[in-house]
């Protein structure tokens, strides 16, 4: 796996809190951008925080609507 600056090059978006050992393993395989909020976040917001990221994790809770893929394709991977 590449590593720049000694971290993850992948970056990944954790839109709520999971529980730790899940985060950890997340965690080794990505540079891990957390929701500081820790609450659903609107389509709006949630393209906004995952910019930059090229995946994303959602809870069953939370819907991820069009606006998401279409400001974040850019990055996104599948």
């Amino acid at each position: 796996m590449t590593r720049e600056n000694g971290g993850h090059t992948r970056r990944a978006f954790l839109s709520r809190r999971l529980p730790e050992p899940v985060e950890e393993r997340i965690a080794e395989r990505y540079h891990l951008v957390r929701n500081p909020a820790n609450r659903i976040l609107t389509g709006d917001e949630l393209a906004q925080a995952a910019r930059g990221c090229h995946y994303v994790f959602v809870s069953a809770m939370e819907q991820v609507p069009r606006v998401v893929f279409e400001r974040a394709c850019q990055f996104l991977e599948d």
